[in-house]
């Protein structure tokens, strides 16, 4: 680089009043230095959105009397009962180190209901939640019978401070909702999946 005073050019002082030096770089550096400047961009949001936790899910929909339904889940443990207005989701859990989005989306629908996703998904847009976690998410078709839902279980101590440890279901049920009804019911955080 050199110091140079480009004629014409509006001089910039210091804190001090005295002018400030210039600096210039020929065409090449400055190219240099924007794709320089793009590749850390690019590497710091990638890092960013790898360093948040990531959960991957799928939204499936059918078309029953001409409307379109959504598959939600309500979580399940103690701390969800007597929720229901944004409460549910869709079925989704978190994404390992390593893992691609879209395996551990099928992963996870199956852990949460026990039934098979479709073959043919989507993606939709990732969406930040409140609390920093990215959730993943695709959409699928699929008429699936929920009747023959059922969810793996986790274990937590309940109640709280007792020492005890109960199992309790990963979702409690899995429903059906109209458009309308799924934007009252589904996390508020990932209303824009709808």
């Amino acid at each position: 680089s050199s110091i140079a005073n480009p004629p014409g050019a509006a001089r910039l002082r210091r804190r001090d009043g005295r002018p400030a030096p210039v600096v210039s770089f020929d065409f090449d550096q400055r190219e240099r230095l924007a794709l320089n400047g793009l590749v850390l961009l690019r590497a710091a949001c990638a890092n960013s959105l790898m360093a948040s936790p990531r959960s991957a899910g799928l939204l499936i929909y059918r078309l029953r009397a001409g409307q379109i339904e959504f598959l939600l889940a309500h979580p399940g443990g103690p701390y969800w009962q007597g929720r229901d207005l944004g409460a549910c989701s869709i079925p989704k859990g978190v994404v390992q180190e390593g893992e691609d989005g879209l395996a551990a989306a099928r992963r996870e629908f199956v852990e949460e209901t026990a039934l098979q996703p479709p073959l043919d998904l989507e993606p939709l847009t990732p969406q930040r939640q409140a609390g920093g976690k990215t959730v993943l998410a695709w959409l699928g078709e699929a008429d699936l019978d929920l009747t023959i839902a059922k969810s793996e279980t986790f274990e937590m101590e309940w109640p709280p401070k007792s020492g005890r440890k109960q199992s309790f279901p990963e979702i409690d049920r899995a429903e059906w909702f109209t458009i309308e009804e799924a934007k009252e019911k589904i996390n508020p955080a990932q209303m824009a999946l709808i």
